[in-house]
């Protein structure tokens, strides 16, 4: 009797601590560790510790990139999306949104490594701080060691080794020394980043729409009478995005979605030039008010995808909030295209 009470009285406060530490550290991920980062008042020459002055072309561009890892990796809780130990670990929705920004970075790291600092021709030597920016943001986001996507203890994380790449860059951009770091300000280089952002927004689009289940027409050999496939596709899909996956699929986009209108709004600056040339600025504008809306705040802890109850579908009496995003993101997507074209033709 007397073993019984004592593990009655050592369960009780364990219970209590317990209780308190999953109140306490779900409070911290709900309301301080998942909220987005803000952006407002974004400007590259407050946030890099160099003259504000300066104006040279593509340092925009590449700092943002800089600055953008910067706050991922030091907003409140950190980087997430390689956490593998609570609390950090069931802020399941900011570590979406970590991904879906990491993929933006990647994508335009991968242009600013190919397209923007190397001169036209084949012979060229690629930039190594830009090669090292670009090969250590390609590590996984659920990378925590070995090497570390974040840093660990005293182990110097992978994307903070692409912050400081891009930051030795920028001192080599801006410095007397004319055959060591440059960019190249080129219409065909802009519409290829253009375009491989539109076909991933297009992407989270598509997912996005299917929380719904519709039904979609095969176009992947149309417009042209002798494409041909290796597989004989059904004319038309059924398909819906899994009810569990929209969530995901949601703050992924809107990651992805933060980024690129960042970037898109210094793109526009050092880029300015040919934009007015090709009388494109109305269309990068447009594409960065559409991404802008999209991230409007959430205030519902849910995504809900307009079902309620189950096999209810289309128009029920819940929001649908991927639907809602997807809007945003189609019509960023159509800006795009129309950007894309005036690349081109001017």
């Amino acid at each position: 009797m007397k073993l019984n009470a004592k593990i009655k009285t050592m369960t009780k406060p364990l219970l209590v601590g317990l209780g308190g530490y999953l109140l306490v550290t779900s409070f911290l991920v709900i309301f301080v560790f998942s909220i987005r980062p803000n952006m407002s008042g974004f400007e590259v020459k407050k946030m890099v510790q160099v003259d504000p002055e300066i104006n040279v072309i593509g340092y925009k561009t590449v700092a943002s990139q800089k600055i953008l890892i910067d706050i991922l990796l030091n907003k409140p809780g950190g980087f997430m999306a390689n956490d593998i130990s609570p609390p950090f670990v069931m802020a399941d929705d900011m570590k979406k949104f970590e991904i879906g920004a990491i993929k933006a970075l990647r994508k335009t790291s991968l242009y600013i490594r190919e397209n923007f600092t190397l001169p036209v021709g084949t012979q060229s030597k690629e930039d190594p701080d830009i090669v090292l920016a670009d090969n250590a943001l390609r590590i996984t986001t659920d990378s925590w060691l070995f090497p570390p996507a974040d840093h660990f203890f005293f182990i110097k994380g992978e994307y903070e080794k692409a912050a400081d790449a891009y930051g030795r860059y920028l001192d080599r951009l801006i410095d007397d020394d004319p055959d060591d770091g440059n960019f190249f300000v080129r219409a065909n280089s802009l519409k290829r980043l253009v375009m491989s952002h539109n076909k991933t927004l297009g992407s989270y689009a598509t997912r996005l729409s299917a929380a719904i289940s519709r039904t979609k027409i095969d176009l992947s050999t149309a417009n042209d009478k002798n494409a041909v496939e290796s597989k004989n596709i059904s004319t038309s899909v059924r398909e819906k995005t899994p009810y569990n996956d929209i969530d995901d699929i949601f703050w992924e986009t809107m990651g992805y979605v933060w980024v690129l209108s960042e970037q898109l709004n210094q793109i526009e600056y050092d880029f300015a030039s040919i934009l007015e040339d090709k009388n494109a600025l109305p269309s990068i504008r447009q594409i960065r008010r559409d991404l802008e809306d999209a991230q409007t705040y959430v205030w519902s802890p849910i995504i809900w995808n307009g079902s309620i109850l189950p096999g209810e579908d289309k128009y029920s009496m819940a929001n649908n909030y991927s639907i809602v995003l997807s809007s945003y993101v189609k019509g960023a997507s159509a800006a795009m295209s129309n950007l894309e074209q005036f690349l081109e033709d001017g």
